[in-house]
């Protein structure tokens, strides 16, 4: 399992400390999250007009990933409102959200044992 970082805003930052904010919807990353990777969520840097925040980056909240969803949001050209929103993909299982170099690493060490 891996380490990943998540930045929340600071009008965010009480309510994922606190737990409440359990979920959050992120660009696709170059490495993919899956279940049980361990994700660090921190607060913001910048508190707004070029200030550096009271504490940047506070450490919020250390929880495991339990889903990963796909979903797929069309927005108006004009507008940018959101016109249309697919969130009724299958969550991804653990072989379709593998990292292939981590496949390849787990493979050589099954193969090693």
């Amino acid at each position: 399992m891996t380490t990943h970082t998540f930045r929340f805003g600071e009008f965010q930052a009480d309510i994922v400390e606190s737990g409440k904010k359990r979920c959050a919807i992120r660009a696709p990353r170059k490495r993919a999250v899956c279940p049980g990777d361990t994700l660090r969520l921190t607060g913001p840097i910048w508190a707004g007009r070029g200030k550096l925040a009271a504490e940047p980056a506070r450490l919020l909240r250390v929880a495991p990933c339990v889903g990963v969803h796909a979903i797929e949001l069309r927005f108006h050209r004009r507008t940018d409102a959101v016109i249309s929103a697919d969130i009724t993909g299958e969550p991804f299982d653990a072989p379709t959200c593998v990292d292939p170099k981590r496949a390849q690493r787990a493979d050589r060490a099954a193969q090693a044992r």
